[in-house]
């Protein structure tokens, strides 16, 4: 998921059967033409954390936890806009693209398609994203 703020864009890995009912998340902050990881506990609000990255960047050059997170992301939002935003080849669209309400900053509606994966390869890059957190 996508969620567009006043002066940053955080992309949310999927929500996914064995996932349901888990109120903790990861996902990628982009601000200010720098890339985070991004963590949201319970209801707390969400905290980036790590070391900022430059952007554009050359995704192969992230922590493991970071490519993880970018690739659950295009897993389960193949039309994501994310690898043209950190590679810099979009970034200013992006601010102007669909929040998670589906309505651009222009007002405009657009619909996004999604595409049904794999529970198990969901599955396996959670586990993968959990396990390098805890040696960050």
């Amino acid at each position: 998921m996508k969620v567009v703020g006043l002066d940053y864009i955080d992309y949310w890995q999927g929500i996914y059967a064995i996932r349901r009912g888990l109120k903790n998340r990861f996902g990628i902050r982009v601000r200010e033409g720098r890339c985070w990881a991004l963590v949201q506990l319970g209801d707390d609000e969400a905290n980036t954390f790590g070391k900022p990255h430059e952007i554009p960047v050359e995704i192969s050059t992230l922590p493991s936890v970071l490519r993880m997170i970018v690739g659950d992301h295009q897993l389960s939002y193949p039309d994501s806009d994310l690898i043209d935003v950190l590679t810099g080849e979009s970034i200013r669209e992006a601010f102007g693209s669909p929040d998670k309400t589906g309505v651009a900053s222009d007002g405009k509606r657009n619909c996004a398609s999604e595409r049904i994966n794999v529970a198990s390869a969901k599955a396996i890059c959670n586990q993968r994203t959990i396990r390098s957190l805890q040696h960050f």
